[in-house]
């Protein structure tokens, strides 16, 4: 009986393809920042048009609250030019 190399990987070939798919998913993560920091930062935002994401981060700060800048440029209410 003369079996085809194929034939005998295709199991192993599967079950690798399936381990590594499964292995580079992304997990679910819950966001680092906080809701109701996230919502204080929109706000802001709104409240004081000309503000930057530098000065909403250094008003953060004041109450002892750590977001990076960059996190508070990708919220989705624009922020102003200062």
């Amino acid at each position: 009986m003369i079996v085809q190399p194929d034939t005998l990987l295709r199991g192993p070939r599967e079950l690798f393809r399936l381990y590594w798919k499964r292995k580079s998913k992304t997990p679910a993560r819950k966001p680092k920042v906080a809701a109701k920091t996230i919502t204080f930062v929109r706000q802001m935002a709104k409240d004081n048009r000309l503000w930057g994401a530098e000065r909403i981060r250094g008003e953060l700060l004041k109450l002892g609250i750590r977001v990076c800048k960059r996190t508070i440029q990708k919220g989705t209410v624009p922020l102003g030019g200062g």
